[in-house]
């Protein structure tokens, strides 16, 4: 960004815009992150409704990628102009641009909406949140808007019960909130059980039934009909396990296995109210063997490998279970158990190798390469990832390290170096330091990573990631 944080890239925006020019649009978009908006919710007011109308316009983009980013960013301006800290404006200004805000955007979304390109749900969660910000109550607008879609009564029902529950009455005569939970529509179920979770842990004083009764007819009802115990546990997840455990009466692993193990049927998929319980089940027993192995042994092979591949760390007890899950008959599960194992354990699985997904090369100076595999709908592959490893003991050294990664990925190829991505970079070319990682990013979509003693600059492994054409990168003839 420049001296003047809105120029040159929002008359660059509109000037694409308005010729046509998608492709700068969109990468004029994809870095608008970079843009303070917090430090200018106050300033130029002009420019902020040039900015919201251009965006309101991009919602209509022919690209998908530019609608979802038009679409992120006029919630992020919505939620974000006019907040504290209160200068000549007031709390009621901030709560009143909102309003307006709404009343100008939902033209914008209706057709989206409509013609099935954005969820209703998704936008109602999200006017709830900026809404929350400007301490803004639910809007008569958006309760017509809702009523819109009554010809979809499931949706609307689920709609009103996001953006009223805790709020504002939504119940029309026979239903409430419990009564949802049996709804024939898996979204009514999912959202009437967030909702009821999140009465539980706004509750001032202890609620009847107590939560360890709720948690328990919960605990029936996701056995005999999945999608409902994930959306009530969301309101938990993070921070509050603790508190739900010692109010819930349970152990929240014990639990989800009791729910995985007995449940009688797949689990629904509940977004974008929620992540369900397998979703939860896999961060919660990612890195952890013993728990893999249960998943294993109950049959949940998904959950399994997306547990024992969480950790973006080698994980000793793990590498047996990643070996029997490599050979699974399931190619996914191989895949991603072959490419772990060459990631992190310097090991070249047969059943990964023979069916195409990982492959391994000696270089010169004996360091080792192995190359992550994609397969292609031709029945091909192109390389997605490698890594590359020193002779068995060693470390890279800075010089070490430059002429590997010339032998794998040219200079030629790469490209120069571009900013990482992410706040903390500086908006400069350069490391992105990390932890034990450093890593850049390169004008071609490679991504390289070094992974070891960042301050000696000895590395233990190298790790490239290409997200340029597929197929243009190939490691796997290189040695």
């Amino acid at each position: 960004m420049s001296a003047d944080p809105w120029e040159p890239w929002l008359a660059e925006l509109e000037s694409a815009s308005d010729v046509g020019d998608g492709g700068r649009v969109r990468a004029l978009l994809e870095d608008l992150w970079r843009f303070p908006f917090h430090a200018e919710r106050a300033q130029e007011h002009e420019r902020w409704d040039r900015l919201f109308a251009l965006l309101l316009r991009l919602l209509g983009h022919g690209d998908a990628r530019v609608r979802d980013l038009a679409y992120h960013y006029a919630r992020i301006a919505m939620g974000t102009q006019l907040g504290p800290a209160w200068g000549e404006h007031t709390a009621e200004d901030r709560a009143r641009l909102v309003a307006r805000r709404t009343v100008e955007l939902l033209p914008a979304l209706a057709p989206l909406v409509r013609g099935g390109a954005m969820s209703l749900l998704r936008c109602t969660d999200d006017l709830v949140h900026v809404e929350g910000l400007a301490d803004l109550g639910p809007q008569q607008v958006y309760r017509e808007w809702i009523a819109s879609f009554e010809d979809d009564a499931a949706l609307a029902l689920a709609a009103r019960i996001a953006y009223l529950d805790g709020r504002g009455p939504w119940e029309s005569a026979g239903e409430s909130l419990l009564g949802c939970l049996d709804h024939a529509d898996d979204m009514v179920r999912a959202y009437a059980a967030r909702a009821l979770g999140q009465r539980y842990l706004d509750h001032d004083v202890e609620l009847a039934p107590p939560l360890r009764d709720v948690v328990a007819m919960l605990t029936a009802r996701e056995i005999e009909r999945p999608g409902v115990a994930g959306p009530f546990f969301s309101n938990w997840y993070g921070f509050g396990i603790e508190d739900f455990e010692q109010h819930g009466g349970v152990e929240v692993d014990d639990w989800f296995c009791t729910i995985l193990a007995r449940r009688k049927h797949v689990e629904p998929n509940t977004l974008p109210c929620s992540n369900g319980i397998d979703f939860f089940a896999h961060e919660v027993f990612g890195g952890r063997p013993g728990y893999v192995r249960r998943l294993l042994d109950m049959g949940h092979e998904e959950l399994a490998i997306q547990a024992a591949t969480e950790v973006d760390e080698r994980i000793d007890s793990m590498e047996p279970l990643l070996v029997e899950l490599g050979d699974r008959a399931d190619a996914e599960v191989c895949r991603l158990a072959a490419w772990q194992l060459a990631s992190h354990y310097r090991l070249l699985h047969p059943a990964g190798e023979r069916r195409g997904f990982v492959a391994e090369r000696t270089l010169a100076g004996a360091a080792g390469l192995f190359v992550n595999l994609a397969p292609r709908p031709d029945g091909g592959s192109h390389a997605y990832s490698a890594v590359l490893y020193p002779r068995l003991g060693e470390t890279f050294d800075a010089a070490a390290a430059v002429a590997c990664l010339e032998l794998v990925l040219p200079q030629s190829m790469r490209g120069e170096m571009l900013p990482y991505g992410i706040p903390d970079d500086g908006g400069k070319p350069g490391l992105y330091l990390h932890g034990r990682s450093a890593s850049a990013r390169y004008r071609s979509g490679a991504l390289v990573e070094h992974r070891g003693d960042v301050a000696a600059e000895r590395w233990e492994w190298i790790r490239i990631l290409w997200h340029g054409p597929p197929g243009a990168w190939r490691p796997e003839v290189r040695g």
